[in-house]
């Protein structure tokens, strides 16, 4: 397939299927003689997957190690592979209890607005009644 269907069958533009083979995450597509690159069903699988990595927050350079070692199933590989999901589940706990304190402070911000909200509202109505007396 050619590359503007592979964009189109995995959700990418053109030219993020042409950066990520200039970053080395996809191989170099083989050419017709006419210069068209030519996709396989493999690199669908690949596009997807480094979307999917993308999408949980791998960096591309976490997704480029990943890729090339699902390619080089041996020991020193799967070493890798084992050592970024560690590193990325515990980069991920971090972000999730920074988070998670980000929700609590605007909960609470919320409270306070609220309540000066209503306090501002009972002023200004009771303001409002005090003329009108």
């Amino acid at each position: 397939m050619r590359i503007g269907e592979l964009a189109q069958r995995v959700g990418v533009t053109v030219e993020t299927i042409r950066y990520y083979e200039r970053a080395r995450l996809i191989p170099e597509a083989v050419r017709t003689r006419g210069g068209f690159r030519l996709y396989t069903s493999g690199d669908v699988q690949r596009l997807r997957f480094i979307l999917a990595a993308k999408r949980y927050g791998f960096s591309l350079a976490q997704i480029r190690v990943l890729v090339l070692a699902f390619e080089q199933p041996d020991d020193l590989a799967r070493g890798e592979i084992a050592s970024i999901i560690g590193q990325h589940r515990e980069q991920s706990r971090e972000a999730l209890e920074a988070l998670t304190a980000a929700v609590g402070l605007c909960e609470r911000l919320l409270g306070v607005y609220d309540t000066q909200r209503r306090d501002l509202e009972q002023h200004l109505i009771d303001s409002l009644v005090a003329r009108d007396d």
